[in-house]
């Protein structure tokens, strides 16, 4: 698993230092960035390794936000509930480090925080102390910020994402998978009509968030055509 160095602050203060990147949005010294959010430019310079990392920030002594965390930074600034979610997806979705602790959540079948705690300090590599203490709850906190894990009663599980439905067809995306099941119970319904033979098909559609827009539409053409033959 890859070593990562933990924030070295709560959730609620690593957003104010993403903001400030975001304000900025040029190449800014650890100056810049504390006069723009009131925290000491040591604070500030122990968490850009694990926005960097993330890749929210990016540069040498001078750093700048990158496109993804521009928008996270916009939707943290302006608190849209709705945008602020997809923002922390698509920094995980592109995090090896974040995608196996929610791997790892998904295949124990949910963690308690404490668990997960523990099991975000061991993968980062890291001594045990205060500031990765610290560090692994602001991992937690991203995580329920995106919407990708949820809490069940005591525990802390991964998300499924609610099935898309449109006409006959039904769209369901399981957690950290990008792959569509369609599953056909009208075009299987017709086919027992037309013969004594039962027929089940069962199609799958690899498809990126950004492509579901329409998707509902031609997979109900295709299965529209289907039915026909």
């Amino acid at each position: 698993m890859e070593k990562i160095k933990l924030p070295r602050c709560s959730y609620e203060e690593l957003t104010k230092i993403v903001n400030a990147y975001g304000q900025l949005n040029k190449p800014s010294s650890l100056d810049d960035v504390a006069k723009a959010t009131g925290i000491g430019q040591t604070n500030i310079s122990a968490n850009n390794a694990f926005l960097t990392n993330i890749g929210i920030i990016e540069g040498g002594n001078k750093k700048v936000v990158t496109p993804k965390g521009l928008r996270l930074a916009r939707s943290l600034e302006h608190n849209i509930e709705e945008e602020i979610p997809p923002a922390w997806s698509e920094i995980i979705n592109e995090s090896d480090f974040l995608t196996n602790i929610l791997q790892a959540v998904k295949i124990r079948r949910g963690m308690d925080i404490s668990q997960l705690e523990n099991h975000i300090a061991f993968s980062s590599g890291e001594k045990k102390s205060n500031y990765v203490k610290t560090g692994a709850r602001a991992v937690v906190d991203i995580l329920l910020a995106s919407k990708m894990l949820i809490e069940d009663g005591d525990k802390l599980i991964v998300a499924l994402v609610p099935s898309i439905q449109s006409g006959n067809e039904e769209i369901e995306k399981q957690p950290l998978e990008e792959s569509y099941i369609i599953k056909t119970k009208q075009l299987t319904k017709d086919t027992e009509q037309k013969s004594n033979i039962s027929l089940s098909i069962e199609l799958k559609i690899t498809a990126n968030p950004s492509e579901l827009d329409g998707l509902g539409t031609k997979i109900k053409k295709l299965i529209d055509e289907l039915n026909e033959v």
